[in-house]
C-alpha cells in the first residue's frame, strides 16, 4: 500500500505534466498561427462580371525590414476602401504576391493573371457571392508569372 505523501507526489507530477503540456501547447498555438494581415491600401478595383471585382490590397506587416506583400480577394462589389479594407481581413486571398501591379484580362468565370515578381501562394479556383447574396459563380483563374530578374 502507499503511503499519503507517495499519492500526493504522484498528483502533484501529473499536475506538472498537465500545465507543461498546456503550456507547450499555448505557446505552439500562439508560435505557428498566422496573424491577420494589416491590409492598408487598395491597389486593385476590376470588376468581373455578376456583381463581381477582384481587389488588390497592400499588407504592410510593418518594421523596417519587412517588406509589403500583395493580396488579391474575389469579392462581391463593396462600397469604398475602407469597407473593402476592413472586410477582406477575413477572407481568404486567391494569389498573395510581391507584385503590387498584377494585370488581369478576361470577365466572367475565366481570368487570367500576369504576376511579375515573386508568388507566395496561388489558388486557381474561387467564388465570388453574387450582389444579392444569392448564390456564387465559380471563377477559374490562369497564372503567368515572371520573376522580376528576367524583366
Amino acid at each position: 500500500m502507499q503511503s499519503g505523501t507517495g499519492i500526493k507526489s504522484t498528483a502533484q507530477t501529473l499536475a506538472n505534466i498537465l500545465l507543461l503540456t498546456c503550456l507547450v501547447y499555448i505557446g505552439g498555438t500562439w508560435l505557428f498561427t498566422p496573424s491577420a494581415p494589416n491590409l492598408d491600401k487598395l491597389v486593385l478595383n476590376y470588376p468581373i462580371g455578376e456583381g463581381g471585382f477582384i481587389y488588390g490590397v497592400r499588407n504592410n506587416p510593418g518594421g523596417s525590414t519587412v517588406g509589403y506583400s500583395y493580396r488579391y480577394y474575389v469579392s462581391k462589389k463593396l462600397e469604398n476602401e475602407e469597407i473593402i479594407l476592413s472586410s477582406l481581413v477575413r477572407s481568404i486571398p486567391f494569389l498573395i504576391t510581391t507584385d503590387p501591379a498584377v494585370k488581369i484580362e478576361g470577365t466572367g468565370s475565366e481570368l487570367a493573371v500576369l504576376v511579375k515578381g515573386q508568388v507566395y501562394d496561388f489558388h486557381s479556383r474561387t467564388v465570388v457571392r453574387h450582389a444579392d447574396d444569392d448564390g456564387y459563380t465559380g471563377i477559374n483563374i490562369s497564372i503567368k508569372a515572371d520573376s522580376e530578374e528576367s524583366l
